[in-house]
């Protein structure tokens, strides 16, 4: 059973994904996005939607499903309900990307919106894996056949997993937070 995307204002998490998804709505930020990808409104969506089912540990289907039953989450996500894709579509968007194009956007986004640091700050960065459900026929997956490939082995608090790492960095005590999502487990 998934959980229940109800969104709570007063909830960190959701203060901070709302933090992370205004992002989005900056003009160099669809600049950027636009650059790699089109059309950008679409684009924008299927990112908030993926973001949201990374930061909530679930399945995109479910995200959309929620996105479609509630009204709240829809106005959290910026997301008209006529606007909601299809799974199979944010898919399909995402196998556009190559992980070197993906990493160079997220990267651009990044240095976009944030500011030289300062002297006395710290940063608080967590790490989380993100794990890439390519098995469909639950064969057994050896390192060989990963081989060539974008996502590797990794290891986690949880065990191995077959994809990739989001690193999560904060800035104390400024509060700036950045997502960025890299294949960590690719380096050898």
């Amino acid at each position: 059973m998934q959980i229940p995307l109800a969104v709570d204002p007063n909830d960190y998490r959701w203060q901070l994904l709302g933090k992370i998804l205004k992002i989005f709505e900056m003009r160099k930020t669809r600049k950027i996005i636009a650059k790699f990808t089109s059309p950008i409104k679409t684009a924008i969506s299927c990112m908030k939607i993926v973001l949201t089912s990374m930061f909530f540990s679930t399945k995109i289907s479910h995200v959309v499903e929620e996105l479609r039953q509630r009204q709240d989450l829809r106005e959290f996500l910026g997301i008209r309900e006529d606007e909601v894709p299809e799974t199979s579509y944010i898919y399909s968007f995402l196998s556009r990307f190559g992980l070197s194009n993906f990493i160079a956007m997220i990267l651009r986004v990044l240095n976009s919106i944030t500011k030289r640091r300062a002297r006395n700050t710290k940063l608080i960065v967590d790490c989380t894996d993100i794990s890439v459900d390519i098995n469909w026929f639950r064969k057994p997956v050896r390192q060989k056949d990963l081989h060539g490939k974008d996502y590797r082995w990794g290891y986690s608090a949880k065990g191995m997993f077959v994809g990739f790492k989001l690193t999560l960095v904060l800035e104390y005590p400024l509060s700036q937070t950045f997502a960025l999502f890299a294949a960590s487990c690719k380096q050898a």
